[in-house]
């Protein structure tokens, strides 16, 4: 980071990791390095299942600090529990998690943002309706919820894509079909993408559920 300083004299930081909290000393050596600086703005990604282990208190000295915590970002990728947990592997509880999480940050004063994943495999229209009601839920306890949306795309070498590969989905064949896939495929809010490994008939009712989530959730994207 003095490093960094020294070449590029940031005013505003983010730390892409998102075990970053996994450690209370560690986020409080970070955390006192950047009150070095007047005024240093910070973001960071982070999983609920680290963050729910810090107390309202731990997480007020954080924002209070004399550097600017503007968000945290932590990731609830679907509000159906079958999907969080079985296909994500996001681990046991992540919605009660998650839940707890939005609660303590928005009393501490520390925005969320999050992100929510579309089609993914095995997802129904019903889990789907989950996800819209789960975000419900959220937004009473943390009104300033902010959320980024993506639809699906395997990565190389996961189950995932071994999966939607055998079920017909036809993956780039070289590094430049890749790049023309990838460009307009992520965190494009409120854009329709289409799930590839759908039937059209479920699709059909897909889209009409992820139309009621634009309705009910359009408001808040990032």
């Amino acid at each position: 980071l003095d490093t960094l300083y020294e070449m590029f004299p940031y005013e505003e930081l983010v730390f892409y990791d998102a075990t970053l909290f996994t450690s209370k000393n560690r986020v409080d050596e970070v955390v006192d390095y950047l009150n070095r600086y007047d005024g240093m703005k910070w973001l960071a990604d982070a999983r609920s299942a680290e963050l729910v282990k810090y107390s309202l208190d731990e997480l007020k000295e954080i924002r209070n600090a004399r550097s600017n915590l503007r968000m945290l970002v932590v990731g609830l990728e679907s509000g159906s529990s079958r999907i969080a947990e079985d296909v994500m592997k996001k681990g046991r509880d992540h919605l009660g998690g998650f839940m707890a999480v939005a609660e303590r940050l928005y009393q501490a004063g520390i925005k969320l943002g999050s992100g929510v994943v579309f089609g993914v495999p095995g997802e129904t229209p019903d889990d789907l309706m989950l996800t819209i009601d789960y975000i419900s839920e959220v937004r009473k306890v943390n009104p300033d919820l902010k959320i980024s949306t993506t639809f699906f795309r395997p990565l190389p070498g996961t189950e995932l894509y071994s999966l939607v590969e055998s079920m017909g989905f036809e993956q780039p064949g070289s590094l430049e079909e890749w790049a023309k896939k990838g460009e307009d495929r992520h965190f494009d809010y409120n854009r329709w993408m289409g799930v590839p490994w759908m039937s059209d008939s479920v699709e059909a009712e897909y889209r009409k559920t992820y139309d009621v989530f634009l309705y009910e959730h359009g408001d808040i994207g990032i």
